[in-house]
């Protein structure tokens, strides 16, 4: 009997330690950024024939050139060292103008590969079709690794 309720609280030990609980996740929830302040580069635009929302993750700037319009002004003053950032730039087309920015986050989810950039949107107080541009740097990031959820509201 004593033999029996040593190997059972032997298995129990055994089964914890082996077994134990799931690592936490640590590397996943809301993560720094850098805001791009459009106001700094007025002439700072997405290249993008057709009137649709159009979401950009640049990592270099060879992809920078052929995505985006900028003034050469604007362009000596926009200096990103694309080795180790990432452009996330995006164009929602609003019914209402001047549209406002209310909210923008940069997370990485929880046991994923995956990174959001979620953005909150209010539509303007004039009714005419424009454009709101928003965009953050962030470390270096893959392309396919990003989701952009952009949401407006009146």
């Amino acid at each position: 009997m004593k033999n029996s309720r040593l190997l059972l609280f032997s298995l129990i030990v055994a089964t914890l330690t082996f077994s134990g609980c799931d690592k936490q996740e640590t590397d996943c929830g809301f993560l720094s950024f850098e805001t791009v302040d459009f106001r700094n580069y007025p002439s700072l635009g997405i290249v993008n024939g057709d009137e649709e929302d159009k979401y950009l993750v640049i990592n270099s700037k060879a992809e920078f050139d052929e995505k985006v319009f900028i003034s050469e002004e604007d362009k000596e003053r926009f200096h990103l060292d694309y080795n180790k950032y990432t452009l996330l730039l995006g164009k929602k087309r609003i019914g209402g103008i001047p549209g406002g920015l209310i909210s923008q986050t940069w997370q990485k989810e929880c046991g994923s590969t995956n990174y959001i950039y979620k953005v909150d949107i209010k539509n303007g107080g004039y009714t005419a079709l424009g454009n709101f541009y928003f965009g953050i740097i962030v470390d270096k990031v893959s392309a396919d690794e990003v989701m952009f959820d952009v949401n407006l509201s009146e």
